[in-house]
C-alpha cells in the first residue's frame, strides 16, 4: 500500500460474498481503504480504495495469530469487520465449522488485540442468540466464537447478529429462499409457522457506522427488521 495513504484502513473478511460486497461498497463510500479478503482472487479490479487479498480460511495457517500479524503489519490496519464464515462443511477440505467459524475467528481476534485495533466487528447470526444453538453446527459455531470475543476486555469488539438478509435480487445468501420457492415441491420445516424478521442488506450495511461513532463497544446486537413473517409466508410471496 502507498505509504502516503492516509485513509483509515479496514480489514474486511468475506469480501466476495453477498454481505461482503455491500460492506465493501459502503466502506469505500465512507472514506475507508479496504483490505478485502476472500477465497477467490479478484482480477480486473481497479478501485484504488480496495486492496484484494486471497485468503482461504480452510488453510490451517489462518488459525494462527501469526498469519494475521503479517496483515496488520503490512497494511497498517485500523479496524476489522470479520464477515467471513461457512454455512456448510466439507471436512475433507478442512472446511469445518470449528476450523473456519471458530478457530480462525479466535486467531484473528488475538492478532487484532495485539495490534490494538480501534474496532473489531464480528458478523454472527441471529441463530446464535438461542440457548439451543450449540446443538446445530452453524449457529453453534458462531455462538462459540461469540463467547470467546465476549470474554476479551482487551479488544474493542461488537457482535452483530443479522436475521435473514434480503436485497432486490436475493433472499438469504446462497441457500436462498428464492431458490426454494421455485421448486416444484417447496420444502417447509415443520408447519412453516416459524417467524423471521428479514432485514434489508442496505440496513445491515450501516454496521459500518459502528467503526467511527464510538457506540456499541462490548455489545452484542440483534439486527432484525421491524416485521415478523412466517417462513411459509415468505416462500409463498416469493413463489407468486
Amino acid at each position: 500500500m502507498d505509504a502516503e495513504q492516509k485513509k483509515p484502513v479496514v480489514l474486511l473478511t468475506g469480501a466476495n460474498g453477498f454481505l461482503g460486497k455491500r460492506f465493501c461498497k459502503e466502506l469505500v463510500s465512507q472514506g475507508y481503504h479496504v483490505i478485502a479478503t476472500g477465497t477467490k482472487e479478484q482480477k480486473g479490479q481497479n478501485d484504488p480504495d480496495i486492496t484484494y487479498v486471497k485468503v482461504d480460511l480452510t488453510d490451517s495457517k489462518t488459525r494462527e495469530p501469526g498469519f494475521w500479524d503479517e496483515f496488520f503489519q503490512k497494511y497498517a490496519i485500523d479496524s476489522v469487520i470479520h464477515n467471513a464464515g461457512i454455512i456448510d462443511e466439507v471436512p475433507k477440505k478442512g472446511q469445518t465449522f470449528e476450523n473456519v467459524n471458530v478457530l480462525s475467528t479466535v486467531a484473528l481476534a488475538d492478532a487484532a488485540a495485539a495490534h490494538h485495533v480501534n474496532k473489531f466487528i464480528f458478523i454472527s447470526t441471529i441463530g446464535a442468540s438461542h440457548s439451543y444453538a450449540h446443538k446445530y453446527g452453524y449457529p453453534g459455531s458462531k455462538q462459540k466464537a461469540e463467547a470467546y470475543l465476549q470474554g476479551r476486555d482487551d479488544l474493542n469488539w461488537t457482535i452483530v447478529r443479522p436475521d435473514i438478509v434480503y436485497s432486490e435480487k436475493s433472499w438469504g445468501h446462497s441457500f436462498s429462499f428464492d431458490e426454494l420457492s421455485g421448486l416444484r415441491v417447496v420444502p417447509v420445516i415443520g408447519d412453516g409457522k416459524q417467524k423471521l424478521q428479514p432485514i434489508h442488506i442496505d440496513d445491515i450495511a450501516q454496521t459500518v457506522n459502528l467503526l467511527s461513532n464510538g457506540k456499541a463497544n462490548h455489545e452484542t446486537l440483534n439486527a432484525c427488521g421491524s416485521e415478523a413473517i412466517e417462513i411459509r409466508e415468505i416462500l409463498q410471496f416469493l413463489r407468486e
